[in-house]
């Protein structure tokens, strides 16, 4: 790709985030709680040090429900609700 040779683009793409006027925007999608992170990294320090970083000066959307390729495979019959099997 040549460099851009016009006027300063609004916006340019560093490591997978976007930079406006000096800052950076980042968009990260989860299916895991915050509570869940330390599972996920082995280690509740890190997971509190990686959200906290992260969160700081953010914006935080909570979308409740079923993803839209989750109700299409549960259509399609490819998935199925796990059983839950009471032990006596």
């Amino acid at each position: 790709m040549p460099p851009f040779s016009g006027p300063e683009p609004p916006c340019t793409s560093i490591g997978g985030g976007l930079v406006f006027g000096g800052k950076v925007t980042i968009i990260l999608s989860s299916n895991k709680t915050y509570g869940e992170w330390g599972d996920i990294f082995s280690d509740e320090v890190l997971a509190a040090a990686i959200l906290d970083r992260l969160l700081h000066h953010s914006v935080a959307i909570s979308i409740r429900g079923e993803s839209y390729r989750l109700k299409d495979k549960r259509k399609a019959g490819v998935f199925q609700a796990k059983e839950v099997k009471a032990e006596i």
